[in-house]
């Protein structure tokens, strides 16, 4: 196209040329000039105008021919791009059609982790419970070079163990509070550097942060792993994410949600000063792992009747939990996209107080707002039983949704005779480090729960409502169990109450110790 262009040029200023010339030709006489006849007036306005045409078009074309010279320049590049690009794709192809080749040639994989179109095809259980490429060889590649890098990092340690020594000092002193001066202050990014190179991982809170990492500024940190990120609010996590470079939120959104000592009222006006949607940036209904999921390319949807959750790279295989706790928690939770891969093993627990139940106490003379003397008499019997079959310290939790029912049920275990005369240690603190609320138990997991619901009466109504919906607090109880799983409360009361309507399906009713 271009080309064209530079051609009609030429032959433009060819024509303007020979008119140029032809206009030369009837150039007037001497004495037409010499007394400037109207006639030579009119070839000289005539001459000018075709001269100043002829230089025009030759000034456009020599302007058409430098760019067109610099396109021929950027595509000479492009040209030389896309032969570079050819020569590399052939050189994949090669590549390529070699390793299709050996592949072919190979005997099939023996342990079925190399994801060709029958590693698709498998089952959806067994589809989760593979890893893609985890074979054999790569495993022990794999192993081979973390010892390696143990070792250089062990040779590097040796090496300047005598500049390490010093900046560790400095390190355990700013850990003790110690300032340092304007001069001393550039040296604080190496002191850290030497502490993490020997103590790689270091644990602290939210509000700690700022007091243990000091003026570190943005990006300072390598990584930031934050565990339980379903129950950090927003807000908390803002300068330890400001100060890492990567981050990595580990959580669920379907168990405890963040705790908000904030009044809902100032919350809102807060965001609405700002026009910020409070439930899209702020707890209970936001997280860190909910804001970190919805950054999230890769992840699942969880169908519930809440809503749609959004869930980013969710592990999907379930590993800690029997049946029927797993059941439980993948219905009422994760609508059915959990994939059990937990080994049955031995309960000694279950020995003693037999497979997981329903202990259905109806609400009697002994209830007192959301506490029942008659369930925590269950829950006490259940305990002593188990200290009288010979289990000292039965790795059991009692979990209730409600903190008058802890508070009552540890003034019951401490205070009974016979149940502070068989308990290892201090009464006081085994009940404390095994009764409390839902919420004390997020994280942890025993051999058994003991679920005391509590809060029987009609009046209670709303209470009962508040725990069973949304189902976190029952995903949560039920989870913490690896083996069994007792619950003691009116299943009338209960039965309607959300998703422990799921419970009480799916638990059967057990006899009362």
């Amino acid at each position: 196209m271009a080309g064209t262009e530079l051609r009609r040029l030429e032959e433009s200023i060819e024509a303007l040329t020979q008119d140029r010339n032809y206009v030369a030709q009837l150039k007037p006489g001497f004495f037409s000039r010499l007394f400037n006849t109207r006639s030579y007036r009119d070839w000289r306005d005539r001459m000018t105008q075709v001269v100043q045409q002829v230089t025009n078009a030759r000034d456009k074309l020599a302007k058409r021919q430098e760019e067109f010279n610099k396109l021929r320049s950027e595509q000479a590049i492009i040209d030389g791009e896309l032969h570079s690009l050819r020569t590399d794709y052939e050189h994949v192809l090669r590549k390529l059609a070699t390793m299709e080749k050996a592949i072919s040639t190979q005997p099939c994989d023996p342990c079925g982790r190399l994801p060709d179109a029958a590693f698709w095809q498998q089952n959806e259980q067994d589809l989760q419970l593979t890893s893609p490429w985890m074979v054999p060889a790569f495993l022990e590649a794999r192993d081979k070079l973390f010892v390696s890098s143990l070792e250089l990092h062990r040779a590097f340690i040796d090496g300047s163990a005598l500049y390490l020594r010093q900046n560790l000092g400095a390190a355990i002193a700013l850990l003790g509070r110690r300032t340092l001066s304007q001069t001393q202050e550039p040296a604080r990014r190496s002191i850290w550097a030497s502490l993490f190179m020997v103590v790689p991982v270091m644990s602290t809170t939210f509000a700690s942060t700022a007091r243990l990492f000091g003026p570190r500024g943005r990006e300072q940190l390598g990584w930031l792993l934050i565990d339980e990120a379903g129950q950090a609010s927003p807000q908390a996590a803002v300068g330890a994410l400001w100060r890492a470079r990567r981050v990595i939120a580990i959580g669920d959104p379907m168990q405890i949600q963040p705790v908000v000592v904030m009044p809902p009222r100032l919350t809102n006006a807060i965001f609405g000063a700002f026009t910020i949607s409070p439930d899209e940036w702020s707890a209970p209904s936001a997280s860190v792992q909910r804001l970190a999921d919805r950054a999230s390319w890769f992840g699942t949807t969880i169908r519930h009747q809440g809503g749609d959750t959004w869930v980013g790279c969710p592990l999907r295989v379930h590993r800690r939990c029997e049946e029927p706790m797993f059941s439980i928690s993948n219905n009422i939770a994760y609508n059915g996209l959990m994939v059990q891969s937990t080994p049955v093993a031995n309960s000694p627990i279950g020995t003693v107080l037999g497979s997981s139940a329903w202990f259905d106490i109806k609400p009697g003379a002994r209830v007192s707002g959301k506490w029942s003397g008659d369930e925590g008499q269950v829950a006490t019997d259940l305990l002593l039983k188990l200290l009288a079959g010979g289990l000292a310290d039965p790795d059991i939790f009692f979990i209730t949704p409600f903190r008058i029912v802890a508070q009552n049920l540890r003034s019951l275990v401490t205070q009974d005779r016979a149940l502070r005369n068989r308990l290892p240690g201090d009464p006081s603190t085994w009940a404390q480090n095994r009764i409390g609320t839902v919420h004390t138990f997020q994280g942890k997991e025993a051999e058994a729960v003991v679920l005391v619901l509590g809060a029987p009466l009609p009046q209670s109504t709303g209470a009962r409502r508040w725990a069973g919906y949304p189902p976190n607090l029952l995903n949560v109880a039920v989870s913490r169990a690896k083996h069994r799983l007792y619950v003691i409360g009116s299943v009338d009361a209960w039965r309607n109450a959300g998703v422990f309507s799921e419970l009480a399906r799916d638990l059967p009713l057990g006899r009362l110790p």
